[in-house]
């Protein structure tokens, strides 16, 4: 679908998937899937603060609460991600390689982490009954405290999967990364944060190549898009995506 307007692929750029880039003279075994879907899920990450950055100075004070309860679920899905990762996939892939091999990463998330947090303060110091004090510009001013550090990291965290090739079968990643991921998307998939997933997660993106991504059965598809987006609806105006993962215009971008 072809938009006119501004949409949730940019300012912060999204990241081209490994399976999608590579040439016939590289190999798409396990190390490219696995930095794959985790390019597909930064990329849910990127669209959904994309979808906060542009919407945030025009939202009208009629859905000033809507929109804070958006941009909270923001906060629920990058936890949620990192917290995986540092508590769940990194040990495991140190386990069977080196210790301290992925410290980088971790690294980088605390790089932003402060930023992130700062957000979220601010999100809740509105909560439940100052949602008309909300401000627009303060809130992407925070986002820009920590973007910078955030995409490098996104952006970077794909070829330091990549580059774990070296240990061979010897480390199964992408079983790891489906395993962890998959218990932590399960538990969050009936939060709101789970909803914001789906209505980021682009079934067209590069060419429709993972608009079956993750693996789940259709009638739990639904289930999650459907259903329980129906808990806060008002919200959901604001994703750049409709049920379908089909991109839709963004709801607030003011008159042009």
């Amino acid at each position: 679908m072809a938009l006119s307007r501004p949409w949730a692929d940019g300012p912060f750029k999204l990241i081209p998937t490994p399976r999608f880039t590579q040439g016939p003279d590289q190999p798409d075994d396990q190390y490219t899937g696995a930095a794959s879907q985790m390019a597909v899920a930064h990329n849910v990450i990127l669209r959904a603060l994309n979808s906060i950055y542009l919407q945030a100075p025009h939202v009208k004070p009629e859905d000033y609460k809507d929109f804070v309860g958006y941009s909270q679920c923001w906060y629920q899905i990058i936890t949620s991600h990192h917290h995986t990762e540092e508590e769940k996939v990194f040990p495991r892939i140190e386990e069977l390689t080196e210790k301290g091999l992925m410290t980088t990463n971790v690294e980088q998330h605390q790089a932003f982490e402060t930023g992130v947090e700062a957000y979220n303060n601010y999100l809740q110091s509105l909560l439940p009954s100052n949602t008309s004090e909300f401000s627009g510009p303060k809130l992407v001013t925070i986002i820009d405290s920590f973007a910078p550090a955030l995409t490098t990291h996104l952006t970077e965290e794909i070829p330091s999967f990549l580059s774990l090739r070296r240990f061979g079968d010897a480390l199964p990643l992408e079983k790891i990364s489906a395993e962890e991921f998959g218990k932590a998307g399960r538990a969050q998939a009936v939060t709101e944060g789970g909803q914001m997933f789906f209505l980021n997660l682009d079934r067209n993106f590069e060419g429709g190549i993972w608009r079956n991504w993750p693996g789940i059965p259709a009638p739990v598809r639904f289930v999650f898009t459907r259903v329980f987006s129906k808990w806060h609806a008002g919200w959901w105006k604001f994703a750049p995506l409709d049920q379908d993962g089909n991109r839709k215009e963004l709801y607030a971008l003011g008159d042009e």
